[in-house]
């Protein structure tokens, strides 16, 4: 039977690796979060270290947000997430998310547009490269 839960401060403080995978979902706990709405549990991981862009990570962090903002959306409930959303956006990219990941031709920034989203498109907007300026011909 296994012991009582630690609370998630306690366990990062004592040293848990905030980039272990879940072993029974194979998950990174940063996605996880991100993709359960949990803007708390995102910065308390984001502040023990954990990586915003997990190698070989099948759906990066940001794309697990905004994915779950879409799943609420069609589900009638965003408005109950999409501040959150944002924020969890807004941390993610601050610590250094790719704006422009992309998982199956499905980029943050395509799905924030197909909801309609403005505030989460304004945020992804605001962090995407600017564009390199065209050469002339010489």
């Amino acid at each position: 039977v296994p012991g009582p839960a630690v609370p998630l401060d306690e366990s990062l403080a004592a040293g848990a690796d905030p980039d272990a995978l879940d072993t029974v979902t194979n998950e990174w706990p940063l996605s996880a979060a991100a993709g359960a709405c949990q803007s708390a549990v995102v910065a308390a991981l984001l502040k023990a270290g954990a990586k915003v862009n997990p190698p070989g990570c099948k759906f990066p962090p940001l794309l697990s947000a905004i994915g779950a903002l879409e799943y609420k959306k069609r589900q009638g409930k965003a408005v109950a997430v999409e501040a959150e959303v944002v924020v969890i956006a807004k941390s993610l990219l601050a610590a250094g998310a790719k704006p422009n990941v992309s998982c199956f031709g499905i980029s943050p920034l395509s799905l924030a547009e197909d909801m309609k989203c403005k505030p989460l498109i304004e945020v992804l907007k605001a962090a995407l490269p600017a564009p390199l300026p065209k050469k002339g011909k010489k």
